[in-house]
């Protein structure tokens, strides 16, 4: 999978690796390393991401709130 077609299919600003399994996604954790690397994407935790063009618009209580619900 292209970055480019990641950003086309996830919505929202941070998304988990289970969520691309659900949406039957194939991104290698190759993938996921380079594209941190290179700046495209921010690792908030293992296996919890945000693009990082849109890390600048994300509240600090948005995050809080993604961290405990995908740790249910």
């Amino acid at each position: 999978m292209k970055y480019i077609e990641l950003v086309k299919k996830i919505k929202n600003p941070i998304f988990s690796l289970q969520e691309l399994k659900l949406l039957h996604l194939q991104v290698y954790p190759y993938q996921m390393s380079h594209w941190t690397q290179k700046g495209y994407l921010v690792k908030i935790k293992n296996g919890l991401y945000a693009f990082s063009e849109k890390k600048d618009t994300l509240k600090n209580e948005y995050i809080a709130f993604n961290l405990g619900s995908r740790l249910l």
